[in-house]
């Protein structure tokens, strides 16, 4: 599934919400990816490290979900508890669905693809929480195409937003991936007696786990 898949013992990447002491490395990984893209010449947001490690709780469930391999952060990804932004119709909209608002990885590990890897584990979260889709918007038509000839993705329509963005309405429904646990623990805050990886060698964040994946599943 991933370029990391090992033998039994534990899943390489550790995923979890971010907490404050974050910012600092959150900053160095938007740096890294925004200099990547502007050598390509492409365009890139800016978001702002602080707000990213502050986090948000949405229906119970924290948005916003960092991805490590040890103490590497390889990249984050933020999620919306509803089909968001027009152009979907009202029965897409009353579906119970999750929206990707947006990944960032670093580019030193995106021979791993980890943005794929997020979306798998955004494909299972949004199942084990009882959403039935999971929807993407992005921009680029060349990322488009590339979420739907090589990640399974649908592409529902094209539809320009009020602030002049041309968006592309993607889909799919969620889908659990219990083999996931073989390179995936999960954790959740707040606070408990599980202390995840320190990510500068700094203070450490206290979160437990999110359910029992940290074993490969029988097969």
């Amino acid at each position: 599934m991933s370029g990391r898949e090992t033998a039994a013992g534990p899943p390489p990447y550790q995923i979890r919400p971010p907490c404050r002491e974050d910012e600092p490395v959150l900053g160095r990984l938007l740096f890294a990816r925004r200099s990547w893209l502007a050598v390509r010449g492409l365009p890139a947001d800016d978001p702002d490290p602080a707000a990213v490690a502050q986090g948000t709780v949405l229906l119970g469930l924290p948005m916003t979900w960092t991805l490590w391999e040890g103490q590497d952060l390889v990249g984050y990804t933020q999620l919306f508890p509803l089909t968001l932004g027009g152009g979907w119709t009202d029965r897409e909209r009353g579906q119970p669905s999750l929206t990707i608002l947006a990944t960032w990885t670093h580019p030193q590990f995106r021979n791993d693809r980890p943005s794929r890897l997020m979306a798998w584990w955004v494909l299972d979260f949004a199942a084990r929480h009882k959403f039935a889709h999971v929807r993407r918007l992005p921009s680029h038509e060349r990322l488009a195409r590339c979420f739907r000839d090589e990640h399974g993705w649908e592409h529902r329509r094209t539809k320009a937003w009020p602030d002049g963005i041309t968006r592309h309405l993607m889909t799919r429904e969620s889908q659990a991936m219990p083999g996931l646990a073989a390179l995936i623990a999960t954790f959740a805050q707040p606070g408990s007696t599980h202390i995840a990886p320190s990510p500068d060698g700094g203070s450490l964040c206290r979160v437990p786990p999110l359910r029992p994946n940290l074993t490969r599943p029988s097969t």
